[in-house]
């Protein structure tokens, strides 16, 4: 269950960094429209509210907010480092 949560949150905050502009355009060239940007931001909120009741039902309620914190810290890196390898990519 802990990969599940890994892969939860860090495709719901590839779909925040998505939502935004800046970074999406580093990660796909061109700035999606405000449709997308908006379904993207409810998907990211899903998934993090769905990782967030994965780790609290698996862990119980202490030990599952600790692991949803390392969920979010180790998928925040790997979209910082995702972001920043593109950005050199690009130049």
């Amino acid at each position: 269950m802990f990969l599940v949560g890994l892969l939860l949150t860090t495709v719901g905050l590839f779909c925040f960094a998505a939502s935004q502009a800046k970074q999406a355009a580093l990660m796909f060239g061109t700035v999606p429209s405000s449709s997308l940007q908006r379904a993207n931001r409810g998907l990211a909120w899903a998934l993090l509210l769905g990782s967030t009741l994965l780790g609290i039902s698996t862990y119980g309620f202490g030990v599952g907010l600790v692991s949803l914190f390392a969920w979010v810290f180790t998928g925040g890196w790997v979209i910082a480092l995702a972001l920043s390898w593109r950005r050199r990519v690009a130049s």
